[in-house]
């Protein structure tokens, strides 16, 4: 009866993590050398800070996706992925303390309290993350930009007309 039980949960985890795991193995393999060069210019353009100055010489799908503005960088989609990894560890911890309670499947009560552990680890990581942030924005002053008043250049700097 364990054996099933486990059995289940190895097809549950493996439909859940399979996916995306292939997905982002997909994406990372490149499909031709033209595509993966275009992929390391644009990589080595946005470590310079020179943006997507680097000229394209194909476009295929899997570069679009690659040099495409990257989505789960803003504070509401990291709040929002915070939210679903905690709300997961909940539920997984939750069910697993309620398949521990069926005879037979104490096994399973281990595991709630590894979860257990595991959310509450996360949750003291997210406390210290936003007490982090909060000191750093306490901290952190942003100086005024004002605009030099335009001075002529040096006699020596001006261009000489012809």
């Amino acid at each position: 009866m364990q054996l099933l039980v486990l059995l289940i949960l190895a097809m549950v985890w493996a439909v859940v993590l399979v996916p995306p795991f292939l997905r982002d193995r997909d994406q990372t393999r490149p499909a031709d050398s033209i595509g993966a060069f275009n992929r390391q210019l644009a990589v080595l353009g946005r470590g310079r800070g020179f943006g997507s100055a680097v000229p394209s010489v194909a476009v295929s799908a899997s570069s679009v996706m690659a040099t495409s503005t990257r989505v789960g960088r803003t504070p509401a989609h990291v709040r929002k992925r915070r939210r679903d990894v905690l709300s997961a560890l909940l539920a997984a911890t939750a069910g697993s303390l309620v398949l521990g309670l069926v005879p037979g499947l104490g096994v399973m009560l281990v595991l709630a309290l590894g979860l257990g552990l595991l959310t509450a680890g996360y949750v003291a990581l997210l406390i210290r993350v936003r007490n982090t942030s909060a000191v750093r924005a306490a901290n952190v002053h942003h100086l005024r930009i004002t605009r030099p008043s335009v001075q002529p250049a040096p006699i020596f700097l001006r261009r000489v007309a012809d």
